[in-house]
């Protein structure tokens, strides 16, 4: 199981990215297991969030914004993020909701 991601974890992986220009992924490892994964992506020195879960055998993921380090209106940091986890893992949760995407995609 991966390690909790820490704000000075997600930083170095930033900066790596930024000198090297190879992409990253980072798992969270705080979030409960059958509740899809928290992941960020730093790419360029810049961070996205991501949503992991499956639906049968196939992985869905879902993009839930930006990185910050600190409160921002336009980012998230990784307590924000793993708020918007949890709340989407109440709809993946249920059988009516699990492919919390096509849901999604429903609703608008």
């Amino acid at each position: 199981m991966p390690k909790s991601l820490t704000t000075l974890a997600i930083n170095a992986a930033l900066r790596e990215s930024k000198n090297t220009g190879k992409t990253t992924w980072l798992t969270d490892g705080s979030i409960p297991r059958g509740h899809g994964g928290l992941q960020l992506r730093a790419d360029k020195g810049m961070g996205r969030w991501y949503w992991r879960y499956s639906v049968g055998t196939k992985k869905v993921r879902i993009a839930l914004g930006t990185y910050a380090a600190e409160k921002t209106q336009a980012c998230l940091t990784l307590a924000e993020a793993r708020q918007v986890i949890l709340e989407k893992a109440a709809l993946y949760q249920d059988p009516n909701t699990r492919d919390v995407r096509e849901h999604l995609k429903r609703e608008q």
